[in-house]
C-alpha cells in the first residue's frame, strides 16, 4: 500500500538525516531471512544508497524522497516475472532473459495506476535500467535524454548488482 511505502521512504530519509553511517552501515548486514528473496532486500539496499546519494548531491528533503520511492520501487515489474526465472541460478536463455527485460515495462503499468506515490516513480523504475551509453533497457536510451532522479537509481542499481549475490554468481 501507499501509506506503508510513504511511512518506509519517510524513515529512510529520517535516519539518513539522523545518522548517516548507520544507516550506511544497514548494507552490510547479512540478510537471515530464507523467505526474503534477493530482489526485496537489494531494493531496500538501493533505496538507502539513493537517499545517501541525493543527500550528498545536495536535493532537497522532498526531492530525496521521491528518489526514495523510486530506488525502493523500482524492481516491482520482477514480481510479474516468472519467480523461477528470477531465481534460476544457471545463464538464462535469449527466451528467459527476454522475460526478465520486460520487467521496467511492468513496473511503469504497475506504479502508474498506484495512488499515492510521487508522480516521478514509474518514470524512474522505467529507466532506471538504461545505460548512458545506450546498451540499457527497455528502450536503449542515452544520458542526455534520462531524468535525473533515474541516473541516480541507475548508479545505485549497478552497484548493488556488482557487490551483491545472485543465485546464480557471487558477489564481485
Amino acid at each position: 500500500p501507499a501509506d506503508d511505502m510513504h511511512d518506509l521512504c519517510s524513515a529512510l530519509v529520517d535516519l539518513m538525516v539522523a545518522d548517516r553511517p548507520l544507516l550506511l552501515a544497514a548494507l552490510s548486514l547479512p540478510n537471515t531471512d530464507p523467505l526474503d528473496g534477493f530482489v526485496t532486500r537489494q531494493n531496500v539496499n538501493r533505496a538507502i544508497l539513493g537517499v545517501s546519494v541525493a543527500c550528498s548531491l545536495g536535493y532537497s528533503e522532498a526531492q530525496v524522497r521521491e528518489i526514495s520511492y523510486g530506488a525502493l520501487l523500482h524492481d516491482i515489474g520482477m514480481l510479474m516475472v516468472p519467480r523461477h526465472l528470477v531465481m534460476k541460478k544457471a545463464p538464462l536463455d535469449e527466451q528467459e532473459r527476454f522475460e526478465i527485460l520486460k520487467h521496467p515495462i511492468h513496473s511503469l503499468d504497475m506504479l502508474s495506476r498506484l495512488k499515492g506515490i510521487p508522480r516521478c516513480t514509474p518514470l524512474i523504475a522505467y529507466q532506471c535500467h538504461e545505460r548512458g551509453d545506450g546498451s540499457g533497457y527497455p528502450r536503449r536510451k542515452k544520458a542526455h535524454t534520462l531524468f535525473r532522479y533515474s541516473k541516480i537509481v541507475m548508479l545505485c542499481d549497478v552497484y548493488c548488482a556488482m557487490t551483491s549475490p545472485r543465485p546464480f554468481r557471487q558477489a564481485k
